[in-house]
């Protein structure tokens, strides 16, 4: 999605995916200011697979931050780092609370995991 949004793929694929600026009816929305995509309306859940709405999912998902970057290996760069913080952050609040309620009833450790998570 990252090619198809700065047009270094061809033809065929970017015809697959319309971009939210692509439609005169949603100019004046706020939306419209967003390097988002439409992803298409879908009857049965295979049809999710598909690149056309797969694509604008995951790219729809993305942090505002890396639609705007038209280097690729910055680009992917960013991405690898945005996706291991997103994992690092779910395996700190697993053990948070993991040591939370294995040391309920002492209150000193629970406030030093505290103050630890918010310090990461």
């Amino acid at each position: 999605m990252h090619l198809v949004h700065i047009n270094k793929v061809p033809h065929h694929l970017t015809e697959i995916v319309a971009s939210v600026t692509q439609f005169s009816t949603r100019l004046r929305l706020q939306s419209a200011d967003t390097a988002a995509y439409i992803k298409p309306r879908t009857r049965i859940k295979f049809c999710e697979h598909i690149f056309s709405f797969a694509g604008p999912d995951a790219w729809n998902s993305l942090p505002s931050h890396l639609h705007c970057i038209t280097d690729t290996a910055d680009f992917k760069r960013k991405l690898k780092t945005e996706l291991f913080r997103q994992a690092f952050d779910q395996w700190l609040l697993f053990l948070f609370n993991v040591f939370y309620h294995i040391s309920a009833p002492g209150r000193f450790c629970r406030v030093v995991l505290y103050k630890f998570y918010l310090y990461l």
